[in-house]
């Protein structure tokens, strides 16, 4: 456990310089929580790629957490990349177009109509939890 946490703070060091900063409220607390993803995405954006990434969802009416291991823009596993493109979507030209029963993002994201957007690719997702009511 030791040695795979000293692996992850390794990695995450190649892509973030790390400064201590002691919390004294639980509002610290999730304000540092949340300035780590502000500073994460923002690091995906400049470079393509963030490790370390905390992730919060919904899943069957669970709050749920967990830590993206890394997360980049280009797919290292380009066979996977074709295979999870050809399921999900056909060609039209050079353009990958979205199968016609799903809705494109963009049409939500992007009210000007540009159909320009960067793929994410999860690399690991570990440390899944519920969080549960007290």
């Amino acid at each position: 456990m030791r040695q795979g946490s000293a692996v992850h703070k390794t990695l995450e060091e190649q892509v973030h310089q790390t400064v201590p900063i002691e919390t004294r409220t639980k509002e610290d607390g999730w304000g540092l929580r949340v300035w780590n993803i502000i500073q994460g995405l923002k690091t995906l954006r400049e470079t393509g790629m963030t490790r370390e990434l905390e992730v919060w969802g919904v899943v069957g009416g669970q709050v749920i957490n967990g830590v993206i291991d890394e997360l980049s823009y280009i797919c290292p596993d380009r066979e996977l990349e074709e295979e999870a493109t050809a399921k999900t979507a056909h060609r039209k030209g050079d353009k990958t177009v979205a199968a016609t029963d799903q809705a494109s993002i963009t049409s939500f994201l992007n009210p000007s109509g540009s159909q320009e957007s960067p793929q994410g690719v999860l690399k690991s997702l570990r440390n899944m939890r519920r969080k549960t009511s007290k």
